[in-house]
């Protein structure tokens, strides 16, 4: 199982976890380029599914729904560190692409993405290292 994500998108997540490690509050805002780390062994059942124990950002630790999760990668929101190195892969390959077909539109395309994804590695990287 990954234990590392990555916000892609903003969002707000409802906390439905009642034990005392979890805020006082009812929501949690994920922001682009929040850390998330699974916590091993801390999982607990319910009659509504699987819970895991996260920290965002090496700070916050709240306990979120696996399905919770599994829904944010799949829209798009969240995704792992390895999906964000195989993203700047695929970008600088099709900017190289079209750098030798000369395609002037495809490049700007494919460089502002790789752009992108290049930025939010860096402040990925930047809050890992203030973790250790």
């Amino acid at each position: 199982m990954l234990t590392q994500f990555v916000v892609l998108k903003s969002l707000i997540h409802q906390i439905d976890c009642y034990c005392p490690c979890c805020h006082n509050t009812d929501e949690f805002h994920f922001l682009r380029g929040d850390c998330i780390e699974i916590v091993h062994d801390r999982k607990i059942p319910s009659e509504l599914g699987w819970y895991v124990q996260i920290v965002v950002n090496n700070q916050y630790q709240f306990y979120i729904a696996l399905d919770d999760l599994k829904h944010y990668y799949d829209e798009g929101k969240i995704c792992s560190l390895l999906d964000l190195e195989l993203q700047a892969n695929y970008f600088r390959y099709q900017v190289n692409q079209a750098l030798d077909e000369k395609d002037k539109e495809r490049f700007m395309k494919n460089a502002e993405k790789l752009k992108n994804v290049e930025q939010l590695r860096e402040k990925v990287e930047e809050k890992m290292k203030v973790q250790v």
